[in-house]
C-alpha cells in the first residue's frame, strides 16, 4: 500500500490535484512544512529544501545547472551560436565566441568592413578581401617598390608585399 503524502499537479488532467506516493518521481507540492536539508545533496551551489523528514528533497539550481541534484551543467555552446567559423567557449550561464579574422560581434555575425577602418597610403585603393585587406596603387607609377613595415598595418596585423604596387595586411 502506497503512502499518500504528496499532491501531483499534472498537465494531462488540467492540473487537478491528485494524491500520489512519495516514491514516484514527479514535481511535488509538499503537504508538510518545507525545511532546509540536513545534508546538502544539491551540487554546484544548489539550495536544498525537503519535506516529510527529508524523504523528498528539492534543489533550487543556480543559473547554468539543471537536474534533480543540479548535477548537469548546461553547455550554452551546444546550440552552436557562433557563426562564420567562430569557436564557442562555454561559461557559467553564458558563452563567448572567438571570431576568426574578418568577423566580429557577440556571435561573429558581422563581417568586418576593413576599408571603412583603414586608410591606404598615397590615396591607394583599398580592397576588402574578407579576412584581410589589400592596398593597391592602381595606375600610379612608383619609382621603387613599396616597402612593408609594421606601421603599414593596424595593430595585430602584419604586412605582406603583394607586388611592386600593392601590399596586404593580415591577422597574425
Amino acid at each position: 500500500m502506497a503512502i499518500t503524502n504528496l499532491v501531483l499537479l499534472d498537465s494531462s488532467n488540467s492540473f487537478q490535484p491528485e494524491p500520489t506516493s512519495c516514491t514516484e518521481q514527479h514535481n511535488y507540492v509538499c503537504q508538510s512544512d518545507v525545511e532546509s536539508c540536513g545534508s546538502n545533496v544539491c551540487q554546484n551551489g544548489g539550495n536544498c529544501t525537503s519535506c516529510f523528514g527529508e524523504s523528498v528533497f528539492f534543489c533550487d539550481c543556480p543559473d547554468g545547472f539543471v537536474g534533480k541534484s543540479c548535477e548537469i551543467n548546461i553547455d550554452e555552446c551546444d546550440s552552436n551560436p557562433c557563426q562564420n567559423g567562430g569557436t564557442c567557449q562555454d561559461d557559467a550561464n553564458s558563452y563567448i565566441c572567438n571570431c576568426p579574422p574578418g568577423y566580429l560581434g557577440d556571435n561573429c555575425e558581422s563581417d568586418v568592413d576593413w576599408c571603412a577602418l583603414v586608410t591606404c597610403p598615397f590615396d591607394w585603393t583599398c580592397q576588402d578581401d574578407g579576412t584581410h585587406f589589400t592596398c593597391l596603387a592602381g595606375r600610379a607609377r612608383l619609382k621603387e617598390p613599396y616597402q612593408c613595415s609594421s606601421a603599414s598595418c593596424p595593430d595585430g596585423m602584419h604586412c605582406k608585399e603583394e607586388g611592386p604596387s600593392s601590399f596586404s595586411c593580415r591577422s597574425v
